[in-house]
């Protein structure tokens, strides 16, 4: 069946396929292309505060949790993502603490966190909504904190075609006069389902400046992520139209 391209508000769009997001075990492509490394570069995290901005329904806290956090807060606007989460909180009796709120507008603890994650949060937002975002996590942060945070290549919808098991539509612009337009687009699971994405574009100039203006001054760590021999190997099948096509950035700032 193909996607419809109708789309409402991104809070309404993640409130009403919630359910599609909950997994146990990854699933949805990113979940082997891009948050596996994320969890690579946060290294050790027992005994850590770790903040999860856009934490959707918690999978990734909950790996997190996993791994022997000392405490976890993770934050998203959907409300049925939250509630979703704070019931898988109980069934798997972890204490993570999950609030429905705006990464754009909350007022987070200052100092208080030693890392801070923001998985395919930025790609919702324009890059002034990315500022207050990222401002808000530089300033929960402890001094040498880190941030790593991911969002979809900026050049892969002018790269990839509308097919499985991913992409965004192209826009009528170029990919500088872009700036900001919302892309809509869908990611697959291996399962054969697919759930609506969007992207604010932004350029690779945008994300740096994004990076400057949100008072992040330390050593910055920037890799493209694509798929694998690894991934290949796994399921040519699914992971296989997407060789050598750049899907997701990942970005790590040092407070």
């Amino acid at each position: 069946m193909t996607p419809s391209h109708e789309q409402p508000s991104t809070e309404k769009l993640y409130n009403q396929h919630a359910q599609s997001w909950v997994r146990t075990e990854p699933t949805i492509l990113s979940d082997y292309t891009a948050r596996p490394r994320v969890l690579e570069r946060a290294g050790a995290v027992q005994g850590k505060s770790v903040l999860d901005l856009g934490c959707g329904e918690g999978y990734v806290a909950r790996l997190l949790a996993e791994r022997g956090t000392a405490s976890i807060v993770g934050i998203d606007q959907s409300e049925e993502m939250i509630l979703g989460a704070r019931t898988r909180n109980t069934i798997d009796e972890f204490e993570i603490e999950y609030i429905h709120t705006s990464a754009t507008s909350w007022t987070p603890p200052r100092e208080s966190f030693d890392l801070a994650l923001a998985v395919f949060l930025l790609n919702y937002l324009t890059v002034d909504e990315s500022v207050a975002s990222l401002k808000r996590a530089h300033a929960s942060l402890r001094p040498e904190g880190k941030l790593i945070m991911t969002l979809p290549h900026p050049s892969l919808p002018w790269l990839r075609p509308e097919e499985p098991p991913f992409y965004f539509r192209k826009p009528a612009k170029g990919y500088k006069e872009s700036r900001d337009e919302e892309l809509k687009g869908f990611i697959w699971s291996r399962n054969g389902g697919a759930v609506p994405v969007r992207c604010r574009h932004k350029t690779l100039t945008d994300i740096f400046e994004i990076v400057r203006r949100s008072g992040f001054d330390g050593p910055v760590h920037l890799e493209e992520l694509c798929v694998t021999d690894a991934h290949l190997a796994f399921d040519y099948d699914f992971f296989g139209p997407l060789k050598g096509s750049p899907l997701h950035l990942l970005v790590e700032l040092t407070r």
